[in-house]
């Protein structure tokens, strides 16, 4: 009883030996099977396992170079990067729509200016150019190669004179025919002058009083001369700075009402022009002549303002180009006063042009100092005109700059600085910075224009009175100068 009991317990632990053997394989096998079946057909388990552990292992070398933080950013930098370019889309969207209308886009006529601004310095015909003799015989050069005389008038356009009879053509040149009727100074006149000895000149070896004065004094002896020439100009020609004023002229495009303030000495006030002497052919001054200009380019009207201040612009001049049918309105203000230089204009800046620009506003500032700084040092000369500058932009800090270096004066003349070439330089360093900080900002190469015309003609064909002042001749050669600067005339058609 006992044997048979020994051995049924013998019989039941064999049996649970062998259900757990069975179990175990069954286990192995299952793994096996989902190994496969997620992994390479017909791949053994070992080699499943070394596969994975490479894996495991190029997993962790990947965490190593870029950990948890670094993934995160990089997700960040993401967003950042998709935002910034939706960004730029959408700005290059805005820009499309609120894209500015192009440069002048408004047609600009050549026809459509007086024909006191039609170019000089082009096409073949000159119209208008003053000359002075001395004495009969006298053969005057002009500005070109004349190829036919077609007029000769006296200064006031009122007398007209005869070719054969009064005058003669030449090799290009203008001859004074004896018993002229044509006005003629003479040398014993012009180089003796007894009343005054402010302009001395040297001549015949000694050093003499010269003829001048302001009025009529030196006009009532020039003539004008209108010819046809084959040749060009070879001179210098100021550059357009068009690109530089587009603020500015995209104003005059839209029709938009602009104030142009002037601040200068007497050439800018206005001496010596016809208008401003008070005879005929009453011809206006530079400035006006620019202005002017812009109404008929850009078919505006222009309104004189007389802002009251002592020895500033105070003549009756009407509205020009007073028309209902204008674009808009040039307010005209004109602050410039006689005998100023670079110190006087700094000096009485705010209650010149700060106090006025409060009053009128401004949109180009024409700036226009030097002549009366003759013996001035150019460092000098440009740190008064910067802080002058600095004051106007306080009260007009979007308005654009026009900077003039001045006209030279007499070169014959031995007892006067002649300094004022050497302002150029500087003012173009300026204009350059200024355009640089986001003011546009061009200078007027008035200096280096007046030089170039002097190789052609003589100083006082010009000079209104033989010192400093242009006649109504050279304001056009002024005022041609600002519109070439300003828009340029290859971009007139």
């Amino acid at each position: 009883m006992k044997k048979r009991s020994v051995r049924l317990i013998l019989l039941i632990l064999s049996l649970i030996f062998i259900f757990l053997i069975f179990v175990g394989c069954g286990n192995g096998s299952g793994e096996n099977e989902t190994v496969n079946a997620f992994g390479t057909e017909g791949t053994s388990t070992e080699q499943t396992t070394e596969k994975q552990t490479e894996s495991a292992e190029r997993k962790e070398d990947t965490t190593e170079e870029l950990p948890a933080e670094d993934i995160t950013t990089e997700s960040v930098t993401t967003e950042e990067t998709t935002t910034e370019s939706a960004t730029i889309e959408e700005t290059t969207s805005e820009e499309t729509t609120t894209e500015e209308p192009p440069l002048l886009d408004y047609e600009i006529n050549a026809p459509e200016l007086d024909l006191l601004m039609h170019n000089m310095l082009e096409g073949n015909i000159m119209t208008g150019e003053s000359v002075m003799f001395i004495d009969y015989g006298d053969k005057k050069s002009l500005m070109f190669h004349a190829d036919e005389i077609i007029s000769v008038t006296s200064y006031d356009g009122l007398v007209t004179y005869t070719e054969g009879v009064d005058y003669a053509l030449e090799n290009g040149m203008i001859v004074l025919l004896e018993g002229s009727s044509i006005p003629c100074i003479t040398s014993e006149v012009y180089y003796n002058n007894t009343s005054s000895n402010y302009l001395t000149m040297e001549h015949d070896g000694k050093i003499c009083n010269v003829y001048w004065g302001e009025g009529r004094t030196m006009t009532q002896w020039q003539v004008n001369v209108t010819y046809t020439h084959s040749d060009v100009w070879d001179g210098f020609v100021q550059e357009s700075s068009i690109e530089i004023y587009k603020p500015f002229l995209d104003k005059l495009c839209r029709g938009e009402d602009v104030t142009v303030f002037f601040y200068g000495d007497s050439i800018t006030r206005g001496a010596n022009s016809s208008l401003f002497v008070g005879h005929e052919p009453y011809q206006p001054d530079y400035t006006k002549l620019f202005v002017y200009a812009l109404a008929d380019l850009f078919d505006y009207k222009v309104e004189h303002i007389h802002t009251g201040l002592e020895k500033t612009f105070s003549e009756d001049v009407p509205t020009y180009n007073d028309s209902e049918d204008v674009r808009g309105t040039i307010t005209y203000v004109n602050s410039s006063v006689g005998g100023w230089d670079c110190a006087g204009a700094l000096n009485n800046v705010q209650k010149y042009v700060c106090d006025v620009i409060d009053e009128y506003g401004c949109d180009l500032f024409v700036l226009a100092f030097g002549m009366n700084n003759g013996t001035t040092k150019a460092k000098t000369y440009q740190t008064y005109t910067k802080q002058t500058v600095g004051e106007v932009l306080k009260v007009a800090p979007d308005t654009a700059l026009m900077l003039i270096s001045t006209m030279v004066s007499n070169p014959y003349d031995t007892d006067s600085g002649k300094n004022q070439i050497l302002f150029e330089e500087p003012l173009l360093a300026m204009s350059t910075s200024y355009t640089r900080a986001g003011t546009p900002c061009a200078t007027v190469l008035m200096g280096s224009m007046s030089e170039a015309v002097l190789e052609h003609k003589a100083f006082n064909d010009y000079a209104a009175n033989n010192i400093n002042h242009p006649n109504d001749f050279f304001m056009r050669v002024y005022a041609q100068t600002l519109l070439q600067t300003l828009i340029g005339y290859e971009n007139i058609k």
